[in-house]
């Protein structure tokens, strides 16, 4: 008979430790082992998500940015946003547009990411010392489901709902919902990214520091903390031009047009990019966010539980029990 293989470090621990000690090494390296699994899923959906929402927008972009007329609609110089570019689904612009959303909203509902990919709020740390997703109070995970939900039916109702230029009566309502459910959904998720880093990661009063934010709460920061930082500044930038030339174009000609004739409606092909652009960056660096903190995430379970589960359940278990007396479960 073949020699039965060497122990391995899981093996020696379970070995080792009683009964009960064992079952709960295994119930917390299960768990462990399901947050790694979850955090890995969320991360790479993410980064999918972030892709095709960039290769469905580069047709439609790179039309409007060459100025080319003949494919635009008529009233782009009145609208200059990203789905009244893509808003013909007969076109190859507006199809890929179409899919490539719906995809992503798909996405984001299965991924679960904002469970996965975010540390915990400080304001839960003591009930969750371990900082992991199954483990949270119930009032954060409430919000973190319409943090997941809102973004991702709004990203869904843009693919499938149908716009037109000129509607009117209900053409004008699904034009309304088609154009508006996009970059509500994009400015929620900057908002809760902003959230997120302020409570979850306190990244704003250390980012430019070398100390540590307080032990109690967290970890260094790292690299891709100081990072999505720097990329949610520049995604209030870009909603900030986004609104502002969206005034302009929308708001300006219902109140100064007989005043100012020769400004409204606009006839500026720049104003009308400059929306385009504001918004078109709001959207790619808002689901740009999530794969940076998945990432993020993904090295952090690695570098703080290590490849084995059942060594990191042991890790957390003496760490636990260590400070009222108990077994170390031979570490």
């Amino acid at each position: 008979p073949q020699p039965p293989p060497p122990p391995t470090n899981s093996t020696i621990l379970i070995n080792t430790i009683g009964a009960s000690q064992n079952a709960e090494l295994l119930s917390m390296a299960l768990l462990y082992g399901f947050h790694r699994q979850q955090v890995l899923s969320a991360t790479v959906q993410c980064v999918v998500i972030f892709f095709a929402m960039y290769g469905g927008l580069a047709v439609g972009t790179h039309i409007a940015f060459r100025a080319d007329t003949r494919h635009l609609p008529f009233d782009f110089l009145q609208k200059g946003t990203v789905s009244n570019v893509h808003q013909d689904v007969a076109t190859v612009r507006g199809r890929m547009f179409a899919v490539t959303l719906f995809i992503s909203g798909m996405l984001l509902l299965v991924s679960q990411y904002t469970f996965y990919c975010y540390r915990p709020w400080a304001s839960g740390r003591w009930e969750n010392p371990m900082e992991l997703s199954q483990l949270i109070v119930p009032s954060e995970k409430i919000i973190r489901v319409v943090w997941c939900v809102f973004p991702a039916v709004g990203f869904m109702l843009t693919a499938v709902i149908p716009a037109v230029s000129a509607g009117e009566g209900y053409e004008a309502v699904l034009t309304g919902i088609h154009n508006v459910a996009a970059p509500l959904s994009a400015l929620f998720m900057i908002s809760m990214e902003t959230v997120q880093l302020a409570l979850g990661d306190l990244a704003f009063g250390h980012v430019l520091k070398q100390e540590s934010v307080p032990a109690e709460y967290s970890k260094d920061l790292t690299t891709i903390q100081r990072l999505r930082v720097v990329v949610l500044c520049l995604a209030w930038a870009s909603v900030a031009i986004f609104v502002s030339a969206q005034g302009y174009l929308t708001v300006g000609p219902r109140f100064f047009a007989t005043k100012y004739p020769a400004l409204f409606p606009n006839k500026s092909f720049c104003i009308a990019l400059l929306s385009y652009g504001g918004e078109l960056f709001a959207m790619l660096l808002a689901v740009l966010l999530p794969a940076l903190a998945g990432i993020d995430m993904l090295f952090d379970v690695v570098s703080a539980y290590g490849d084995d589960p059942y060594q990191s359940a042991g890790l957390t278990l003496a760490f636990l029990l260590g400070k009222t007396g108990g077994a170390y479960y031979g570490y």
